[in-house]
């Protein structure tokens, strides 16, 4: 059903949008149908989903909630139990305010929001909200601190940052976006690159096991034991580091030939950590969810730099060449990793 529902949602918005400019009523129709999905989807759908429903209902059970959550995602909680005990509502509500985020940003910063949707799904950033709520609530918080990056504007941008950390603490990592950002599009990021993924490839065990050390963690207990099994890591992390790896080799392509503008440039270092993370993956699958908080904004870097493309034919071409890869990606890799949609009166 969600398959088919997306191919219908292509079709209808790819009539309508064919001149790259109607983004509204794309962006109105695509968040309806997804917030709408999202809202009533079955508690199966996500491994975290169901924890995350009885954590909630338990706070009407019990006199003193649990303490395991951030601060921020606490305060979430008793909100929404102030004015309804129903879990399904409780989904509702995250889902609106990560959805709302997303689409807020794509109307001010994609040139192009059919396809940003499209990868917006692809990718997995969809169905990841689905089971990942207190993090969904630091990525809506992460996505509105890219206007004080773009604008240089640092205190506005550390306060949207520990904001999002009140609500998934690795958010905190999102400071380093800040420097990187402006860094000149040359080729130091190949450098990098590949002293980076040498560095993953021959010692990257090593810093592992440094890093377990260091932070005192059982990764072969609780949540991470499922991210430490070589077999989801494998899944989780080569499809997902090679399609972000094409990304972000294409549009440097495209800013080099075109001598693009500065916020392409933000764009694309943005993705570059993104990249960096995401390759870590190999070693342990946890540091994709690190890697989503710069990797997110593929959403506006693809879409922006195809359209860069100056001849009409060629930019057409590219187009629905990306499009088609996405939508055949999903039903390679997503479908596979997140299962059959299921509405929660299945």
């Amino acid at each position: 059903i969600f398959s088919i529902s997306i191919l219908i949602i292509a079709i209808i918005a790819a009539v309508t949008n064919l001149d790259y400019k109607n983004n509204a009523f794309t962006l109105v129709g695509g968040s309806s149908i997804l917030f709408l999905l999202a809202s009533f989807r079955h508690e199966s759908m996500g491994p975290d989903t169901m924890s995350y429903m009885l954590d909630f209902i338990s706070l009407f059970n019990i006199t003193d909630p649990t303490e395991e959550y951030e601060k921020g995602f606490q305060y979430f909680k008793l909100f929404v139990a102030s004015f309804t005990d129903n879990p399904t509502l409780y989904l509702m509500v995250n889902s609106l305010i990560f959805l709302t985020s997303v689409f807020i940003f794509l109307h001010r910063y994609s040139n192009e929001a059919f396809l940003s949707i499209i990868i917006f799904i692809s990718l997995g950033y969809y169905q990841f909200s689905f089971s990942g709520l207190r993090q969904s609530l630091a990525l809506a918080v992460i996505l509105f601190s890219y206007k004080f990056i773009k604008d240089k504007n640092f205190f506005y941008f550390f306060i949207f940052v520990l904001i999002a950390a009140q609500f998934h603490n690795s958010a905190l990592l999102f400071l380093i976006a800040y420097p990187v950002a402006h860094w000149k599009i040359n080729f130091r990021h190949l450098g990098i690159m590949v002293i980076f993924f040498s560095l993953i490839y021959f010692f990257g065990i090593y810093l592992l096991e440094t890093l377990i050390d260091l932070l005192k963690i059982d990764f072969l207990a609780g949540r991470f034991k499922a991210y430490y099994d070589p077999a989801f890591q494998s899944t989780l992390s080569l499809s997902g580091f090679a399609i972000l790896f094409l990304i972000w080799s294409f549009c440097y392509v495209i800013y080099i030939k075109y001598d693009s503008h500065e916020q392409l440039k933000i764009l694309l270092n943005l993705v570059f950590i993104g990249l960096l993370f995401q390759s870590m993956t190999s070693l342990l699958a946890e540091f994709f969810r690190l890697s989503m908080y710069f990797s997110i904004f593929t959403l506006a870097l693809l879409p922006n730099s195809i359209l860069l493309i100056r001849s009409a034919f060629n930019r057409g071409l590219v187009y629905v060449i990306i499009l088609f890869t996405f939508i055949l990606y999903y039903i390679l890799f997503g479908i596979d990793n997140y299962g059959i949609f299921k509405f929660n009166w299945e």
